[in-house]
């Protein structure tokens, strides 16, 4: 029986990280071109009320296995992997917080199927989308100033842009910013610091990413919450 159970459960890990890297791969443009966003973390946050949240933890990993296979293994596209990630691991995190703050928090639907009619209240649809669009935005916008952009933008210019001088792999925004190459890899790309350049640096992630991934919080926890309550119909 628990073989039965361990085999169904690593059966609907593997189908919801194929739809996952299906919506993975194609992307929904927004009013600006660097705001593009896909719903893949909405089936991460299925594979937690159906599987919990270790299977989401596998669906993830292969989401982006997958999807690297599909799309290739360029050292800058490792790192955009890598973000979107660690953008996956907080939405999880995040939902795992509002729904015990919200007390809607239940055992996975494989194990447990709830008796009461499922229903998402406007004070929960509140307290998730809250939660996961704040947390969403402050450590992605955490995260890209200190340590992914800077590692991005010197892997590209290392790697995969042949006009650019780029000799060190800078993994923190402290040695980033006091590379010459990097100011003129900047500069190319349109992006002219003023100084302090710490401040100005943050200033322009901020702008670059905030809108995304507010966006984003929105999006894929409304979406969820619409889904939400039909799971309980599945066949598991």
């Amino acid at each position: 029986m628990e073989k039965n159970v361990r085999l169904k459960k690593s059966l609907y890990i593997v189908s919801l990280a194929s739809v996952a890297s299906v919506l993975g791969i194609f992307e929904i443009p927004m009013l600006v071109p660097w705001l593009k966003i896909d719903l893949s973390e909405v089936v991460v946050l299925v594979s937690a009320i159906v599987v919990g949240y270790k299977g989401a933890f596998g669906v993830i990993g292969l989401r982006s296995l997958v999807r690297r296979l599909a799309l290739g293994f360029l050292p800058s596209e490792i790192i955009g992997e890598l973000i979107a990630v660690v953008a996956s691991l907080v939405i999880l995190g995040a939902y795992y917080l509002a729904s015990k703050l919200a007390k809607t928090h239940r055992a996975p639907l494989m194990y447990e199927i709830p008796i009461e009619k499922p229903k998402v209240t406007l004070k929960e649809t509140l307290i998730i989308t809250g939660i996961i669009t704040f947390s969403l935005a402050f450590v992605l916008l955490m995260f890209n100033f200190f340590i992914a952009t800077p590692l991005y933008l010197s892997v590209l210019g290392r790697f995969e842009l042949p006009f650019a001088d780029i000799k060190t792999i800078h993994f923190t925004v402290f040695t980033f910013l006091k590379d010459p190459a990097i100011m003129d890899l900047l500069v190319a790309f349109d992006v002219n610091l003023d100084e302090p350049y710490l401040s100005s640096f943050f200033f322009y992630i901020m702008v670059m990413y905030a809108p995304l991934n507010i966006s984003k919080g929105i999006t894929t926890t409304l979406v969820f919450l619409l889904i939400k309550p039909r799971l309980q119909y599945l066949e598991l």
